[in-house]
């Protein structure tokens, strides 16, 4: 049972397997490489780059016109992500839905070139790569939204952490995995958008 509700997580499984002809193999290197890119490599630096950015506003920006909110989980900028995570959920199921009913032949074959595998090594069609995709970005979106909530709640009931240290290691530990996650559903997004918009409309064998 526990172990079904983490099967959305799947989607970070999905490979591509290792082939004897040269140009496939290439093909397939790239296409794990472009995955690992988007799921990883990218929001990991956007986290990194972003959590130093939060820590020196906190940090150093003392003097303020009006009162100053530093703090990004203080800031109007928190509630505007903490009301976009809550739209979130209700357009990745609509999507998954589509895709599940979507009418097209070409959805259930397995993809063109070298398809992808899932973590049982079974070859992927465009609906299951798409489907368990979405089913991701909802567990995700989800689990932030979730993640934003509980952070909220423990700065409006006014917890004070005196250690100026350890209050700005948490912050940033906060700061990072939030921006990690989060970037890292927009990119995939933008991914499945892709795929959407264009790419299951075009035959396989093109």
């Amino acid at each position: 049972m526990i172990k079904n509700i983490f099967r959305p997580c799947d989607y970070l499984d999905i490979s591509w397997a290792q082939s004897e002809d040269d140009e496939i193999n290439k093909q397939n290197k790239e296409n794990a490489a472009d995955k690992d890119k988007v799921d990883w490599v990218y929001p990991v630096i956007i986290a990194i780059f972003s959590t130093l950015i939060a820590l020196l506003i906190s940090h150093f920006i003392q003097v303020c016109t009006e009162s100053c909110k530093t703090n990004f989980f203080q800031n109007d900028a928190f509630g505007i992500v903490l009301g976009f995570l809550q739209t979130l959920p209700g357009f990745y199921i609509a999507a998954l839905a589509a895709i599940s009913t979507f009418n097209n032949p070409d959805m259930d074959n397995p993809m063109s070139g070298s398809p992808p595998l899932d973590k049982n090594f079974n070859e992927m069609s465009r609906r299951r790569f798409l489907a368990q995709a979405f089913s991701y970005l909802t567990f995700l979106s989800i689990c932030l939204f979730l993640f934003c909530t509980v952070i909220k709640f423990f700065f409006s009931i006014g917890i004070l952490i005196l250690n100026y240290y350890l209050n700005l290691v948490l912050y940033g530990i906060s700061i990072f995995f939030l921006t990690l996650f989060f970037s890292q559903m927009i990119l995939i997004t933008f991914y499945c958008l892709y795929y959407l918009g264009n790419r299951i409309h075009i035959p396989n064998d093109h």
